[in-house]
This record gives C-alpha cells, structure tokens and sequence, in this order.
C-alpha cells in the first residue's frame, strides 16, 4: 500500500481537503465504513422525505441533505478506492 506521502502524485488535488488523513492511513476499512455511513443517510434521508409531512416543513430540507450527505460519502469511497488501486 503506498503512502499519500511518499506518493503525492496519486491523491487527486481537491480531494485533500474533504477527506482527513485518518482515512488515507487505512482505506479499506474507511471503504466500509463509507460504503454503511452512506447507506444509513440515504435511507435516514428517504425515511425523512416519505413521513416529512407529518413532522414538519424542516424534515423535507433535512432529507435532501443527507442525500447530499451520502453522495459526499459515496465519492469518498470511490476516492478511497483509487488510491488503494494505484
């Protein structure tokens, strides 16, 4: 496995900022951990949106941002998944 530091030329320019260097040092397991934690807002997110109705006007803009809240996880993740590739 290599090193963001040692190998600068692998980890894509913007992506430094949105993803902490805990999840450089071990991919595999934050490929998981992104792969559930964007599961869980997704469906927390369309749990949200479906019985919105009844809990108020808020859970609607709440359920459309987890859904921004997993797509983010779900980039990380294919992010991750690159860097353990090359």
């Amino acid at each position: 496995m290599r090193n963001m530091y040692d190998h600068p030329a692998y980890v894509p320019h913007g992506i430094m900022n949105v993803i902490p260097f805990w999840e450089y040092r071990y991919p595999r397991t934050f490929i998981g951990v992104c792969l559930v934690g964007s599961s869980l807002a997704a469906i927390l997110g369309v749990v949200l949106v479906a019985y919105g109705h009844q809990l108020g006007t808020a859970c609607y803009v709440c359920g459309a941002a987890l859904f921004a809240v997993a797509a983010l996880r779900l980039y990380i993740a294919y992010q991750l998944t690159q860097f353990v590739r090359s």
